[in-house]
């Protein structure tokens, strides 16, 4: 379920939306928080992490490698990464 506090930032928004249907998809609802941990707390394997961050590149028409993928360890992370990405960076 997304909080309303996070739809005034589209990014983090928007990075919650598909972490939250890849979980939909796995028939699993939790409530996302930006410091949860892909994989300690959302128990996400490499792959399914892969799979987010090319929806991502779909979704905000960005390119991500895989340094980029290797640094996020939490969701605050990606927001972070696709952030960057969008200004530029």
């Amino acid at each position: 379920m997304q909080t309303t506090s996070y739809q005034a930032d589209p990014v983090l928004s928007g990075v919650i939306e598909i972490i939250q249907k890849t979980l939909k998809d796995r028939d699993e609802e939790v409530e996302l928080e930006p410091h949860m941990s892909l994989t300690a707390d959302l128990d996400l394997d490499s792959l399914t992490v892969v799979e987010i961050f090319l929806d991502l590149e779909d979704r905000f028409v960005i390119k991500l490698n895989d340094v980029d993928i290797q640094s996020a360890v939490t969701i605050a992370d990606i927001k972070r990464i696709v952030s960057s990405k969008q200004s530029g960076n």
